[in-house]
């Protein structure tokens, strides 16, 4: 009724929004007359949002009508023309929160391709609607002038969108004020190119399996991609669902970390001094239950579609899959995953498969070890001097020497980076997320803009991996910002670490990076030792690698 009521109101936008409504409900007549009204009005306006929104809106009609060849012409074009769209909005998060609509005829193509049984061409169009603010590199490149416009441009609209605003306008063309012609000319340079099958398989080690997850209608599904196969499953799991099982797993852990009593709880470090003052914390058959179920939720369905366990597992999350601690998720029978599998977190496939592409620093090159002990952190410096006798030629930067200035001084031309300190995320500004040096906080803001070619980058702090997932956006927070910054893959943890437990942890994982491991099958023996010695999960399982899926291939 709200819908008639927009409708009768003469908005385009609202028009084609009261069409779709009236295909959803079966009125296609009606929703015919809609159409054609809305069309009338688009052209008068010249709004580049408007006609995207007509192009989805007709290709919903279309396939109610079994039209579904009409239905993917028409989808494609809507496509095209949100990637357009797209492009012209340089802020990231704002485009990230209009994305979830313009990337639906991606997910609709997607579908059709599916219903069709071409797999691939569904992964790979599902693809090209993601991670569409790579599209405009590095911030930094941009002048002053499209800067300006950019920021202008977005309040205007939004003083036209939002209560702050004059008036209300419903559903306005994003910037309908064009730029200047020079400017034009640079936007209309941005391309971003597709995400290909081949890429995918370039990347994967041998034996190697990409699970990439999609979200449509509030289900969950995957794609799961391998040397010789795609395999699709879709609606396995409502999202609801696994975000309840997420919020169960998340509340025993916490109530994890108020009850641990004195002694070593690591068995795999005997030899290291601090296994003695790390807090043992009872087994919890509660938290054990929630895991498992999580699992069956989202896990054992992505092997039944494999049909196997793979040795090395990719996996590209979304909506609430992001928290998910992978590597404590019991398999069918009883193993860890982290048992079985070396994991790494793809936050978003596009990023992924760019950071494979950038060159690494000269052999020559050392680490870089940061410790900041601020705060109550009393074993921070412990954890870097027990990594500088791993790695004798990395450069030490600890106490009042480990200043923000120094810090992104030598960052550039490190071979891997390892900061030991405090992390915080924050969820309303998750560029605002930072790490604490001894002079003050650096940002994710801070970050995204220096110029790395560390293989890795080692977050030994509370919540680093935690990142706020927007529709087709990808990931925002640190790791995203060291990525996208040049790191070949970020080491991090999803939740609040305990210092002791996470400098003993930490120490055992680059025990086995100097011996040749790569970081990720360092981080996978450190994991499945825990596991045997019955460690809780709060104090190894939010440790997670995140990068691209080739990213065991780079070792120190």
């Amino acid at each position: 009724a709200t819908l008639r009521t927009c409708e009768r109101s003469g908005a385009g936008g609202l028009r084609i929004g009261a069409a779709r409504a009236q295909v959803v409900a079966g009125e296609t007549r009606a929703a015919r007359t809609t159409m054609n009204a809305a069309t009338l009005l688009a052209r008068r306006r010249n709004s580049p949002r408007a006609r995207h929104l007509l192009l989805a809106a007709a290709a919903t009609l279309a396939r109610a009508e079994h039209h579904d060849a009409a239905a993917h012409r028409l989808l494609e074009r809507a496509a095209a023309a949100a990637e357009a769209l797209a492009a012209r909005i340089l802020d990231e998060q704002w485009r990230a929160s209009f994305w979830g609509e313009w990337g639906w005829p991606h997910l609709e193509l997607a579908r059709l391709e599916l219903d069709r049984g071409r797999i691939e061409a569904a992964f790979e169009v599902l693809e090209s609607g993601r991670g569409r603010s790579l599209a405009s590199g590095r911030r930094s490149a941009w002048s002053e002038d499209l800067r300006g416009w950019a920021a202008g441009a977005m309040k205007r609209d939004r003083d036209r969108s939002t209560r702050s605003g004059a008036r209300l306008v419903s559903l306005p063309p994003p910037f309908t004020e064009a730029p200047a012609p020079r400017l034009e000319r640079v936007l209309r340079t941005v391309r971003v190119p597709r995400v290909r099958l081949s890429d995918v398989r370039r990347q994967l080690p041998t034996g190697g399996v990409l699970l990439d997850a999609v979200e449509f209608d509030g289900s969950l599904g995957w794609f799961a991609v391998d040397e010789s196969r795609v395999r699709a499953a879709w609606d396995l799991v409502r999202v609801r669902e696994v975000a309840e099982l997420m919020h169960a797993v998340t509340f025993h852990l916490r109530g994890a970390s108020w009850s641990a009593d004195p002694g070593p709880q690591f068995g795999a470090a005997e030899a290291n001094e601090l296994s003695q003052v790390v807090r043992y914390r009872p087994r919890d058959p509660a938290l054990e239950a929630s895991l498992e179920a999580l699992a069956a939720a989202v896990l054992w369905p992505a092997i039944a579609l494999l049909g196997r366990i793979p040795s090395h597992l990719a996996i590209t999350p979304v909506a609430a899959l992001s928290r998910v601690p992978w590597a404590a998720l019991p398999l069918p029978d009883g193993r860890r995953l982290c048992e079985v599998s070396e994991l790494v977190v793809v936050p978003g496939l596009r990023l992924g498969l760019a950071t494979a592409r950038r060159s690494a620093v000269s052999a020559f090159s050392a680490g870089l070890l940061v410790a900041v002990d601020a705060d109550g952190l009393d074993h921070a410096r412990s954890e870097i001097t027990t990594l500088a006798r791993l790695f004798p030629s990395a450069q030490v930067l600890s106490g009042s020497e480990a200043t923000a200035e120094r810090f992104m001084a030598a960052a550039s031309g490190a071979a891997w980076i390892h900061f030991a300190g405090h992390g915080v995320f924050r969820a309303e500004a998750p560029l605002g997320s930072g790490l604490r040096f001894a002079d003050r906080w650096v940002t994710g803001s801070e970050l995204q803009e220096l110029r790395l070619a560390a293989r890795w980058v080692t977050l030994s702090a509370c919540q680093t991996a935690r990142s706020l997932v927007r529709p087709g956006e990808e990931w925002f927070g640190l790791p995203r910002a060291l990525l996208g910054a040049g790191a070949g893959m970020v080491l991090a943890a999803a939740w609040d670490v305990d210092d002791a437990a996470t400098a003993c942890f930490m120490s055992e994982v680059y025990r086995h990076v100097a011996e040749g491991e790569s970081l990720p099958g360092g981080l996978q023996r450190v994991q499945a030792s825990n596991v045997r010695n019955a460690s809780h999960p709060l104090d190894w399982a939010g440790f997670m690698t995140l990068g691209g899926p080739g990213i065991s291939n780079l070792r120190s």
